[in-house]
């Protein structure tokens, strides 16, 4: 929604509140104690008709008739009297109650939370998209920087957003109402703080609870964080943004050289606040995981570098279904094969596909497990591997004193194999450019680069899940009860190239429904086609 659409529904909701607690004639108000009153005496009835006797239940009901009836009286003074006598009449026939007002208060609240829960575990789950793994489809926590030109030496962040890309991203406020509104509809928070002396930040920084943030402005659903500067001063300085986004910015080198100049600033810019969604946990009930679905899953069992993976539950796009083989090649598109021959993803299979691979609006497709995008260009990377490293080899690495390191543990001859001490994994040198380390529950193949290097090439798992790396394509074939999850920004994505499939038991349920912020993404979840911009960096809108 754009913001004067919105202002006019923010003020249309703020004048009727402050019609009705400053401006509301008497009798309107009194017409509507009344009418709560009328619920409060139904739901009396309606609680105890069982055990009241038959003369109070018949009061009750009369009671009920008459204030319905006064909905159509506008003498204030008949209204009042009406609301008077018949609490006082009410009073004194109803048996009464040790704490009234407090039973029915928490009789109100068990309903509701009641209700909340079971609508969370069976129908509708709400979610926060913490990452940019999804965008341009659902945005994580973001921060743009206003302070500097970095897109095309013309734009910085925020005005390449506002003026290329059109986005609702805002700017200075020109007032608190303007700030207030703007965190409101889009969770956006723009800062503009500047050092007082010249010092370095500490990344030890300390997160402040939104209770305790009123004195910086009130920002929304957030929490400030407050940054120490390493000077003569030790001056902090209260940024909007949380705590766990400010570590993984510290982490991501978003604080250039953490350090800062008098009269610079520390932070100029916008930071975004996720996307917030609900999951419709039911729908699985009907149908198995479809491909091209948003599928939020759990992450119990999943491991990544033999640990588990951080977080509870995470988001993705389901590429692949059990039994598929399919390729990841180097024009960043996925085809399935079947009987050798191969077929591309597109809208036949879901329309996200033809989206994904459209160039437009920050989609890039879908990358391969050792690629990422650096100043527009794809760029080969080693993040999704892990390397095994030949000591004193020979050529035929055969030869008497070879032995060879992996992942901390080392692997020496022992006959025609190379084991460790405990003899559970163990190498063996298929030829002179591959070996393959066995272990409990897989094989991994690795290719000879260099003399003493090799490089892991494939994964080949017990459970049937395979993935291979060859040069001009990734293959993936799945096990049974098997789904591969990818993020539609796939440079920057942690998912199942780097950790493997996902078991049906661990997924939960689709993406539903975008409630916050009023963005363009805002309604029904992936319903939004891209804009229309090359995209010129991937993640970077």
């Amino acid at each position: 929604m754009n913001q004067q659409a919105l202002d006019v529904i923010f003020g249309a909701i703020a004048a009727y509140y402050i019609w009705k607690w400053a401006f509301r004639s008497k009798a309107l108000t009194l017409k509507s104690k009344i009418k709560e009153y009328r619920k409060h005496l139904l739901h009396i009835y309606n609680m105890n008709n069982d055990i009241y006797k038959d003369k109070l239940n018949e009061t009750l009901l009369a009671e009920i008739e008459k204030c319905k009836e006064m909905a159509k009286e506008s003498d204030k003074e008949v209204l009042k009297s009406f609301y008077e006598d018949s609490q006082k009449k009410m009073k004194d026939q109803i048996p009464p109650h040790k704490f009234p007002v407090m039973a029915e208060y928490l009789d109100i609240l068990l309903v509701a939370f009641s209700l909340a829960f079971a609508v969370r575990a069976i129908f509708l789950q709400p979610f926060k998209i913490p990452t940019g793994s999804m965008q341009p489809t659902l945005h994580g926590v973001n921060l743009y920087d206003d302070s500097r030109t970095t897109v095309k030496d013309k734009y910085t962040d925020v005005t390449y957003q506002q003026e290329v890309l059109k986005r609702e991203i805002i700017s200075q406020p020109e007032s608190k109402i303007r700030k207030f509104t703007n965190s409101l509809y889009y969770g956006q928070q723009y800062a503009d703080v500047v050092a007082k002396s010249n010092g370095f930040l500490d990344p030890n920084f300390v997160a402040v609870p939104l209770s305790k943030t009123i004195k910086y402005g009130i920002p929304l659903l957030e929490s400030y964080s407050l940054v120490h500067m390493r000077d003569s001063e030790h001056i902090q300085y209260p940024l909007p943004i949380p705590g766990h986004k400010l570590s993984r910015a510290f982490r991501d080198g978003y604080f250039t050289n953490k350090m800062a100049l008098k009269g610079e600033p520390i932070f100029k810019g916008v930071n975004e606040d996720g996307d917030h969604l609900f999951v419709n946990r039911f729908i699985y009930n009907f149908r198995s995981p479809q491909r091209g679905d948003i599928s939020v899953f759990m992450t119990n069992g999943i491991l990544y570098n033999d640990e588990p993976l951080s977080g509870l539950f995470f988001i993705k796009r389901l590429v692949g279904l059990p039994g598929d083989r399919f390729r990841i090649k180097n024009d960043q598109k996925v085809y399935l094969v079947e009987g050798g021959k191969e077929t591309l993803l597109s809208k036949g299979h879901h329309a996200s596909f033809d989206k994904i691979y459209s160039g437009k609006g920050g989609y890039h497709g879908h990358l391969r497990a050792n690629e990422s995008i650096h100043n527009g260009m794809v760029v080969k990377t080693t993040r999704q591997t892990k390397n095994l490293y030949a000591f004193n080899p020979t050529d035929d690495l055969k030869g008497n004193g070879t032995y060879f390191s992996y992942d901390s543990n080392t692997y020496k001859k022992n006959g025609d194999k190379y084991e460790t001490e405990d003899n559970n994994t163990w190498i063996s040198v298929d030829s002179e450019k591959q070996v393959t380390l066995y272990q409990e529950t897989q094989k991994l193949v690795f290719t000879r680069t260099s003399n003493e290097n090799f490089i892991q090439q494939s994964i080949i798992r017990n459970d049937g899940y395979e993935a291979h790396i060859y040069e001009d394509y990734d293959e993936y074939k799945l096990g049974e009860g098997q789904y591969f999850m990818m993020g539609d920004n796939s440079a920057h994505s942690q998912d199942s190239r780097a950790w493997g499939p996902v078991p049906r038991m661990n997924i939960i349920g689709t993406a539903f429904s975008v409630f916050w912020p009023f963005s363009r993404r805002w309604g029904f979840a992936d319903k939004v086609q891209p804009e229309d911009q090359p995209t010129v960096e991937a993640g970077r809108f």
